[in-house]
């Protein structure tokens, strides 16, 4: 028993790491970009986008707590939020990399579309997505962002609501044979750069926490295109 729990705690600690890393960039490029930039306004919006990367910080902080004190695991925060503004705030969050690499932001499509989902999860998934997508284009490129309503046909037969996500970027794609192992925890393409984590706590939090759907595959013209479609309605409410 010591030795799983001294294995649940390792676990932890590495996705906490993970996480808590790709928040501190973010926080430290717009910290940055707040003191080069002479404009308050501009400066006032950098320290939003710092707030912003801190709630959400705090958010994973607290998830991961739980998971460690094997407390309340179930008993996720649903509230209807938009789609459309988790992935802005990501975007926004992303924006200083972004910037650097001279990586364009094609919203291809964005239907307006709100759901029963964990706004900072989802938020944590699309930072881990775009920073995937802007280690694959090492110069400069293109992400596709689209968001669409759609009818998702259940085992009975009955369509329910559900909401599509499609995120695809213009970089060299993933080899074939490869494809099936890069959800798996700690397999990485990256080497010592990379932990592994990214693409397996993204698949975690939107199947297991929100009874969704993650699919990744090469897009047929060029690059990487991750796909996740959510319910648009939670079955399991909190008590």
């Amino acid at each position: 028993m010591q030795g799983e729990r001294s294995n649940a705690v390792a676990a932890v600690g590495r996705s906490v790491a993970h996480e808590f890393g790709n928040l501190l960039m973010r926080i430290m490029g717009h910290a940055e970009l707040a003191l080069m930039k002479g404009d308050v306004t501009q400066m006032h919006r950098a320290l939003k986008t710092i707030l912003a990367a801190g709630d959400t910080a705090a958010a994973v902080l607290d998830k991961f707590k739980r998971q460690l004190n094997n407390k309340d695991q179930n008993n996720i925060e649903f509230k209807l939020i938009s789609i459309n503004q988790c992935l802005d705030e990501a975007i926004d969050l992303m924006g200083h990399e972004f910037t650097k690499k001279n990586i364009k932001i094609v919203r291809v499509k964005y239907q307006q579309c709100t759901i029963e989902a964990n706004y900072h999860s989802l938020v944590q998934v699309i930072i881990n997505l775009f920073i995937n997508a802007s280690h694959a284009m090492t110069s400069s490129g293109q992400l596709d962002v689209s968001v669409a309503q759609i009818e998702h046909n259940q085992n009975d037969g009955q369509a329910e609501n559900w909401v599509e996500i499609r995120i695809r970027d213009y970089g060299p794609g993933i080899p074939e044979e490869i494809l099936p192992q890069v959800m798996d925890p700690f397999f990485t393409t990256k080497g010592k750069q990379g932990t592994g984590l990214g693409l397996s706590i993204c698949k975690e939090i939107i199947e297991a926490e929100h009874l969704g759907e993650f699919s990744i595959a090469n897009h047929p013209a060029k690059g990487l295109e991750i796909v996740i479609r959510l319910p648009a309605t939670q079955e399991v409410k909190n008590v």
